[in-house]
């Protein structure tokens, strides 16, 4: 599915979001600009993170070649 969406963006710009919750089937498309608008809060959160986890660890980004983040819904 990640792949799928960043697909998209480079291809469209947009991407088609699908969820079901409960009986409920939801199909929209959005824009790059409203994904991060809505998303920047969490991305701001992410960074924060890694920067405290870089300055605990006495590393520099320049040491550090790729972060993978995970997790899943709950």
């Amino acid at each position: 599915m990640a792949d799928y969406c960043i697909q998209e963006f480079e291809r469209t710009h947009s991407i088609n979001l699908a969820s079901s919750w409960g009986d409920v089937d939801l199909c929209i498309k959005i824009s790059r600009e409203t994904f991060s608008s809505l998303n920047e809060h969490h991305f701001k959160k992410c960074i924060s993170i890694m920067d405290q986890v870089l300055q605990d660890s006495g590393l520099q980004k320049s040491s550090v070649d790729e972060i993978i983040l995970v997790g899943g819904s709950s």
